[in-house]
């Protein structure tokens, strides 16, 4: 058996089981407290302790493409972190991103400096029609983006992005195009900075679809047993450095190069702060209209991507340093609402 077909296999178990929740419930069961996950001996099973532990999982159902993205394992410190509004089985349809934002969220707790913050996550996308995941059979009406971050719980103001993973729309089938500053299946870790100590936080999940899309997410909440472990599987390893395991390098120079560093709609500068020195550099970008999502991706001469911090705000305009890594030709790119609307070039010197 080729080992793309023993992925399939184990996509459409997982598919399985992904069902088995998402079947209507009749009537209302209560729900029970937030689960914490617990630690259990695996039926047939004489010495394998295994974690459990709460989890979402978020459906973009196109009528040619389901795209899943799944989070759980939450943690600092290696301690279970209780989801604030989830209920096992329970099934959210049809809301947008602003229903969501204080749904889809940790139980809120204290951070101390050097605390780590961890979660495990993974995107993946089936033919409805036959439960299939084919590596040139991605299509979807809207540019699709998941950020993580971590809020102040009194405020709902984030304090850092900790994760973005994103994949551009697609009309017709194809290989998905990713963006993201880790790959399509990882466990995530953070630590917090001194800047945090002792401050009250939640971990947050927002899903984004910008586009023609007449689409909402619809979010399951389940239960999942070490989620993360198949990091460690061979045959996932296998699939994950097929699907950018080794970066998103998704961009051509060609398509850079075609976007026009002039567009009257859309400003983007690049300036260099040291005279002798290229690397150092402020961005600042003007939008004549207030955007849904805002990102600044750097590319480096190879069209692989270095830097994406995601801003996801109204902001019209936005200025950032940043020092590139070494003395090379790079590429920076404004993205408004999933589109790369200005690029400009830039050779860093000493």
């Amino acid at each position: 058996m080729m080992i793309c077909e023993q992925w399939f296999c184990r996509i459409q178990i997982l598919i399985m089981l992904i069902t088995l929740v998402l079947i209507p419930r009749l009537g209302i069961a209560q729900c029970p407290q937030p689960f914490e996950g617990t630690y259990s001996i695996m039926p047939g099973s004489t010495d394998t302790i295994r974690s459990t532990s709460a989890y979402f999982t978020f459906l973009m159902p196109y009528s040619n493409c389901h795209v899943y993205y799944m989070i759980g394992e939450f943690k600092k410190n290696q301690q279970n972190l209780m989801l604030s509004a989830w209920c096992n089985g329970k099934i959210l349809n049809d809301l947008s991103t602003t229903q969501y934002a204080d749904s889809n969220s940790t139980q809120s707790f204290i951070v101390r400096s050097g605390d780590t913050l961890s979660f495990y996550r993974e995107l993946w996308w089936i033919n409805p029609a036959n439960q299939h995941q084919l590596p040139n059979g991605y299509s979807a009406d809207d540019n699709i983006d998941y950020a993580v971050e971590l809020i102040q719980h009194s405020t709902g103001q984030r304090l850092a992005l900790i994760d973005s993973l994103g994949v551009l729309s697609a009309i017709a089938p194809t290989i998905p195009d990713f963006h993201g500053n880790n790959t399509i299946m990882a466990k995530i870790q953070y630590v917090v900075p001194i800047t945090m100590d002792s401050i009250r936080v939640r971990m947050r999940t927002l899903p984004y679809a910008v586009g023609n899309g007449q689409y909402y997410f619809q979010r399951t909440d389940a239960i999942g047993v070490d989620l993360s472990a198949r990091l460690q599987d061979s045959l996932w390893i296998s699939y994950l450095q097929t699907y950018g395991g080794s970066g998103m390098n998704k961009v051509s120079i060609e398509n850079l190069s075609r976007v026009s560093s002039s567009n009257l709609s859309a400003k983007l500068s690049v300036i260099s702060q040291v005279v002798r020195n290229q690397r150092e550099v402020a961005i600042e970008y003007l939008l004549p209209n207030e955007p849904n999502s805002v990102s600044i991706m750097i590319y480096n001469s190879n069209a692989e991507l270095i830097f994406r911090p995601l801003i996801y705000s109204t902001e019209r305009s936005k200025k950032i340093t940043y020092v590139f890594p070494d003395n090379n030709i790079f590429y920076v790119a404004l993205v408004v609402d999933g589109a790369i609307v200005a690029v400009q070039k830039h050779i860093t010197t000493e």
